[in-house]
């Protein structure tokens, strides 16, 4: 299966941090639910437990990449290095997680948050913050998530 676009989309992901700050209580139970695998493994979530509304039209998600692909892993570390950011721990990347704010409406998507963490667990990179608004693209990974969690 091909994957247009899906790897421009993930690796935003990973440049920008990766890993989902899921809610703000630590009670908050996660179903993560399988969307797809890249053709060198790596599994892509959502936790549907996760799912809020933020405004008219507009949906939270988070978001998760489990590495298995040692290209991927290297992907990211490209990317991250083309933007001037650290790389350090980033060889042994496991875990991707964001948050991001989808306008079903509009068919737009923005990060919130992410982190990114080793196999150890040991984080490697977070960041808050509300990245710009990007048209989401047909058969990308951020269309996959739209046609989900929209109704």
């Amino acid at each position: 299966m091909r994957w247009p676009g899906v790897f421009s989309n993930i690796a935003r992901f990973l440049v920008i941090g990766g890993i989902a700050l899921t809610a703000s209580s630590p009670a908050c139970a996660e179903n993560w639910v399988e969307v797809t695998r890249s053709g060198g493994g790596d599994i892509y979530y959502y936790d549907t437990a996760s799912v809020a509304e933020s405004g008219a039209g507009r949906l939270t998600y988070s978001a998760k990449v489990e590495f298995v692909a040692s290209a991927s892993v290297e992907q990211a570390i490209l990317a991250r290095r083309a933007l001037g950011l650290p790389t350090k721990g980033y060889s042994d990347l496991k875990f991707s997680f964001a948050l991001e704010e989808i306008d079903c409406k509009l068919g737009k998507v923005r990060n919130l948050a992410g982190l990114a963490v080793d196999r150890n667990n040991k984080v490697l990179d977070q960041h808050k913050a509300e990245g710009p608004w990007d048209d989401i693209r047909a058969g990308t990974l951020h269309d996959r998530f739209r046609k989900l969690i929209c109704h």
